[in-house]
């Protein structure tokens, strides 16, 4: 079968987006009617990386995505043709306006061309908005309304749609990335290793007081802190993770670049550990699945650390964080839009001093996690064959 993904990255600096494509092949290659693969990519990058070789028998087009050009148009006609289903995942979090406006109108243009094909189009698990201004409320509501499926990856953006008077078709399920493989190695240190996930993007809406966030805690001033408070402690090995690396079709200064940011700080707390070589989403997973805890501000560094039995604080800087968190029945999360810097510092030490009650806190919600990607599944298939 042929399907034309949308939202996905197969090669990307930012290894949370990447991870959405490393788990969802193989789900796409667990059902057997849906092989052999024929795999089209609207991708924001030229290339898919080294897909075509762990999916050998999986055939792979790429096309960039420029909406400016009529060429773009053209293959993407083209290839719609013998196509079996559209799978739109906007990066998970990105079908919102959010991030800019151009981004959402860019995003959401090829959906609306997308969705009134005679192609099944189906939204993946994602989160849904916020929608800050009225016309982008509309659109998105224009192009959800003519999905023939509508999948959510929590209950917030589930009962968001509600709101919206979107009822049909949508069924709540799980972030993908929960179910990206991961490996465990034997500990080599009586030490606790406590990895600090600073986000480029948060760390620069901080340096350059722009706030477009809305967050109440000073992010940077809280990663400095809680960096100092940490490297007191003799028992713990302090690890700043990067999920977003340098990429150099995007340069050092992107500002969505994690490793610009610990840099800095590593200048500042040399005795730090920085790794930085991360090449795929399943290198990062592997890196924090060996962790002790994880302090996350990116929401699929977070989801690695909750899959692989980390204990993890989430630094939520959206919705999207409580809504996932909040269906797995894991309280345990800082706030920065509610939270002041000093109430972020004390409740992350207090979770921390308490790792073990956070980990054994996340054994429902990976139970949890089994049953409903078995369902997610299950239900995809049935999906794109009805279509």
């Amino acid at each position: 079968m042929k399907f034309v993904l949308v939202g996905f990255e197969f090669e990307s600096s930012n290894k949370g987006c990447e991870a959405l494509s490393y788990a969802v092949m193989p789900m796409l290659n667990s059902v057997e009617r849906f092989k052999p693969l024929t795999i089209v990519n609207i991708n924001i990058h030229d290339s898919m990386g080294e897909f075509s070789k762990i999916y050998p028998d999986t055939k792979f087009v790429n096309i960039r995505m420029r909406v400016k050009r009529p060429s773009f148009w053209k293959a993407v006609r083209e290839q719609l043709k013998d196509s079996d289903a559209v799978l739109d995942i906007t990066h998970g979090d990105s079908f919102a306006d959010i991030y800019g406006k151009k981004w959402f109108a860019e995003t959401t243009l090829v959906k609306t061309f997308l969705v009134h094909s005679k192609v099944p189009f189906i939204l993946m698990p994602q989160t849904y908005g916020p929608f800050k201004t009225g016309w982008a409320k509309l659109w998105a509501k224009h192009v959800i309304k003519h999905a023939d499926r509508v999948y959510t990856r929590d209950t917030l953006s589930f009962n968001y749609l509600k709101e919206l008077k979107i009822k049909n078709n949508v069924i709540n399920t799980l972030d993908l990335a929960f179910a990206l493989p991961y490996k465990k190695e034997e500990k080599k240190s009586d030490k606790i290793r406590v990895g600090l996930n600073v986000s480029g993007l948060l760390w620069n809406d901080c340096e350059t007081k722009a706030n477009g966030f809305g967050l109440n805690v000073d992010y940077c001033s809280y990663c400095r802190q809680l960096i100092s408070k940490l490297l007191k402690n003799k028992n713990y090995e302090v690890v700043l993770v990067p999920h977003v690396l340098c990429d150099e079709r995007e340069g050092l200064e992107s500002f969505e670049n994690d490793s610009k940011a610990i840099r800095k700080l590593v200048k500042e707390f040399p005795d730090c550990v920085f790794p930085n070589s991360f090449k795929t989403a399943l290198d990062a997973k592997n890196y924090i699945a060996n962790l002790d805890i994880l302090i996350a501000a990116r929401m699929h560094a977070s989801i690695a650390a909750f899959s692989s039995g980390v204990a993890v604080i989430p630094f939520a800087y959206s919705r999207k964080f409580e809504g996932v968190y909040t269906d797995l029945n894991y309280p345990y999360f800082i706030d920065g839009k509610k939270a002041s810097t000093q109430e972020a510092l004390d409740n992350t030490i207090s979770y921390i001093k308490r790792y073990d009650e956070l980990r054994a806190s996340e054994e429902y919600g990976r139970t949890r996690l089994t049953e409903m990607k078995n369902t997610f599944v299950q239900d995809l298939e049935r999906s794109i064959l009805r279509g």
